[in-house]
C-alpha cells in the first residue's frame, strides 16, 4: 500500500514539477520586464504565490496586459488543481481495489 502511494505521489511531483517550470518560463517570458519577474525563481515564487491570492499585480502592469496575467495565473491554479484530483482519484480507487480484494 505504501509502495503504491510512493509511486502515485511521485508520478504527481513529477506533473506538479514540470507545470511549474513550463508556467514559470511563461511567466519570465511574459513579465521579466517588471522588478517581481527577473529572474526564473522570482518568477516560480509569485506563481507559488498567487495560487494562493498572497501577491497582487504588479503596479506597473499595462491595462492591456492585466488579462493575460489572470489568464496566466488562473490557468496555473487550475492545471495544478486538476492534477492534484487526479492524483486523489487515483489514490482512493486503488485503496478501494485492495480493501475489496
Amino acid at each position: 500500500m505504501m509502495r503504491l502511494a510512493a509511486y502515485e505521489f511521485g508520478k504527481f511531483l513529477c506533473f506538479w514539477f514540470v507545470s511549474l517550470a513550463f508556467f514559470g518560463c511563461i511567466t519570465l517570458v511574459w513579465f521579466g520586464e517588471f522588478d517581481n519577474y527577473t529572474s526564473f525563481g522570482s518568477a516560480l515564487e509569485s506563481l507559488y504565490l498567487v495560487s494562493f491570492g498572497l501577491r497582487d499585480m504588479p503596479e506597473d502592469l499595462e491595462v492591456r496586459r492585466e488579462g493575460g496575467f489572470q489568464i496566466l495565473h488562473a490557468t496555473f491554479v487550475i492545471v495544478n488543481l486538476i492534477g492534484f484530483l487526479s492524483f486523489l482519484t487515483a489514490m482512493m480507487t486503488q485503496t478501494l481495489v485492495q480493501s475489496r480484494s
